[in-house]
């Protein structure tokens, strides 16, 4: 291997990694897009559902609602409730998908080092031994 097909072999590890790296980061980022997103939503809807059931609960002990809508009421916050650990288990699922891309990412990253590092040393040994 001459020096000119030593870079060009440098050269193809380094763009095959970024295109990997690339990959693997868009996929990330999408991964916390989405994680930031679902946690506004639960949020927005844990809030919204909570002063909305604190409001019912306030009119049916003033009087102004019958009774009867407290068992809704208690419905409606036993929903929630549900819906809320339905969402802390996607985001712990979440958790762990992004995890493992970051450990693949890892994984490019190192498996490219080696490559050029295997590349570098072949190149050296072949300097060494007289054959470019």
């Amino acid at each position: 291997m001459n020096r000119v097909e030593y870079e060009h072999r440098r050269e193809a590890i380094g763009r095959q990694g970024v295109a990997r790296r690339s990959t693997l980061e868009r996929e990330l980022d999408a991964m916390r897009d989405e994680d930031k997103r679902l946690a506004e939503r639960v949020e927005e809807a844990a809030s919204l559902t909570g002063q909305e059931l604190f409001g019912v609960s306030e009119r049916v002990a003033s009087g102004l609602l019958p009774a009867s809508l407290m068992a809704k009421v208690d419905a409606a916050a036993a929903q929630l409730r549900w819906f809320q650990g339905a969402a802390e288990d996607e985001g712990r699922s979440r958790d762990i998908r992004r995890r493992e891309a970051e450990d693949r990412l890892q994984e490019v990253i190192d498996d490219c080092r080696v490559r050029l590092a295997r590349l570098d040393d072949e190149f050296a040994r072949g300097r060494r031994e007289g054959m470019w």
